[in-house]
């Protein structure tokens, strides 16, 4: 298994070297947006400070998408 839900495609999760080519970001950029706060949601797959980051697809595609305002 992938970590990939096959029912529902914005299910999908990325490692943040997929989300970085996604975000069209660097690794490192993505990685200390993470850091500092203002990247996209994540989530840490294991225990332990080493384990795996992913990213939900979804997350990635509402960050980049322009927030329609209605006034």
């Amino acid at each position: 298994m992938t970590g990939r839900a096959k029912h529902n495609p914005d299910m999908f999760y990325l490692t943040t070297p997929e989300a970085a080519e996604f975000l069209r970001l660097s690794p490192k950029t993505l990685e200390r947006m993470r850091v500092d706060g203002s990247g996209p949601t994540f989530l840490k797959a294991g225990p332990g400070l080493r384990s795996r980051v992913l990213y939900r697809r979804s997350d990635l595609v509402e960050l980049t998408c322009p927030q329609i305002l209605v006034h």
